[in-house]
């Protein structure tokens, strides 16, 4: 068994970029966007996720219905191309080989493309006992991705195992690394069936997906987009759709319960330490001129105290301050009333 290491991490890496890190990356990049072409400036929580879903609607599910549509035309597999049942004998392989080939060969006018095709198709299937069972259980890159394989285990440990070990190893990371409001469980329950299906198209019967058009290849990769798909809608909604609360209602009390404690004993703390600056001439002092200071910084909002985020630094609740050469502070920012000005005009 030639098993690469590197592979499955590459496996791996590509389908976590692709399936957990690119959508949100995108969806993030989108809602930054709008915010910025409207104008908007602190936004709260459900300000956010109203955004949020807008865009989820109006976005994310066209996008989505367009991906699921374009991952699922596949090309036309070699029975197709060859136009036989997928339990087709060799003489009715050779017979339609022989008939559409007079059809596309470039001397007569035909697509080169399409007879290079015909021909790849008609030697793989013509094969019965090795690349025509290799090929409906793991895709026509089969033969160029695992060319010294010779029997169904070489083709197995080398081709196919490697994968399910980065589907494995990429399927648990996600399901650790995203929170635990992500639905584990079910998930690796979907993973786990993805896995028992393909042991048993591979070991058992790869006939069994016949009955829905399907070969085992192309089911698998159906199985697994599917996964990729659904890792992704979850990962995007899971901050827009964050669900109920779970807690009993004896949870939440004692945890406003704790919560209002805490506050109780900051307050107290507070209460004693100002009485203790107030028993201090110096401290209390102190106080004052800080107190003095501070109105003098903020004089400019004592008239037109909506005008506050003009003063405040972008997405933080914090005001733009500068200190002069005197050492004295400095509110900075526009009003966006003109209240000052005419002021100045009556001065």
């Amino acid at each position: 068994m030639d098993f690469s290491l590197l592979g499955v991490l590459t496996n791996y890496g590509n389908g976590f970029f692709l399936y957990a890190f690119l959508p949100q990356l995108l969806f993030q990049l989108l809602f930054k966007g709008y915010v910025w072409c409207t104008g908007r400036g602190r936004l709260t929580r459900e300000e956010k996720q109203s955004i949020q879903k807008r865009l989820i609607f109006m976005v994310g599910f066209p996008v989505f219905i367009w991906y699921v549509w374009t991952s699922l035309e596949v090309g036309n597999n070699y029975y197709e191309i060859l136009q036989v049942g997928y339990g087709a004998e060799m003489s009715q392989i050779k017979r339609n080989f022989r008939k559409l080939s007079k059809d596309y060969h470039p001397d007569k006018g035909g697509d080169p493309l399409l007879f290079i095709k015909l021909r790849e198709s008609y030697e793989t299937l013509k094969d019965m006992d090795d690349f025509r069972p290799m090929y409906n259980l793991y895709g026509p890159t089969v033969r160029q991705e695992c060319s010294h394989c010779r029997t169904a285990e070489d083709y197995y440990w080398n081709f196919k195992f490697p994968q399910q070990v980065s589907f494995v190893i990429g399927g648990f990371f996600v399901l650790w690394f995203f929170g635990s409001r992500f639905p584990r469980f079910q998930f690796a329950m979907f993973m786990g069936a993805i896995l028992v299906i393909e042991s048993i198209l591979i070991f058992t019967d790869p006939t069994l997906p016949w009955f829905i058009q399907l070969l085992p290849f192309e089911l698998f990769a159906a199985l697994h987009l599917l996964w990729g798909i659904a890792i992704s809608a979850q990962i995007m909604l899971n901050n827009v759709y964050s669900g109920d609360d779970t807690r009993s209602d004896r949870e939440i009390l004692l945890e406003m319960e704790v919560n209002s404690q805490n506050m109780l004993n900051i307050m107290h703390e507070l209460t004693i330490m100002h009485d203790c600056n107030l028993q201090d001439p110096m401290n209390r002092k102190r106080v004052v001129d800080l107190l003095h200071r501070r109105d003098l910084v903020f004089k400019k909002l004592s008239k037109n105290p909506r005008e506050m985020e003009c003063f405040m630094v972008p997405n933080q609740f914090a005001f733009n301050l500068e200190q002069d050469k005197g050492g004295k502070w400095h509110l900075i920012g526009e009003m966006k009333n003109s209240d000052e000005s005419e002021d100045k005009k009556q001065r």
